[in-house]
């Protein structure tokens, strides 16, 4: 991976992401993304992103046929708004998840606060 990263072209501004599969201990994962200045991808449901620019690959919980429920995106939109991120979501059938998380954060990637109504 090291030669790799090293032969491989880089413009000024691109960011090169590494989703590790299979079970890397997060102090090898986080010397290498800061050694060879990496994006960390994590599945946020899975395990955190060790990077200070978060990247999160949603794969399904259950599977990529999985549909988040709101409770799930709430808990990304808190997760996201912790720090920089981006949030990619899988598989074509997950783009109304992308479209109904996108109704939960701003821009910036802050929480939106949803304003309940009173019931009395």
């Amino acid at each position: 991976m090291r030669e790799f990263i090293a032969r491989a072209r880089r413009p000024d501004g691109v960011r090169l992401v590494w989703e590790p599969r299979g079970p890397w201990p997060d102090d090898v994962v986080r010397d290498l993304c800061e050694e060879l200045d990496l994006t960390h991808a994590a599945d946020p449901f899975l395990r955190p992103s060790l990077t200070p620019m978060a990247y999160y690959r949603l794969h399904g919980i259950t599977g990529a046929r999985h549909v988040y429920t709101d409770a799930e995106l709430a808990q990304l939109a808190d997760t996201v708004g912790t720090g920089p991120a981006y949030v990619m979501f899988n598989n074509v059938p997950r783009a109304a998840d992308a479209g109904r998380f996108s109704q939960l954060v701003q821009p910036d990637g802050r929480r939106v606060h949803q304003a309940s109504a009173d019931p009395r």
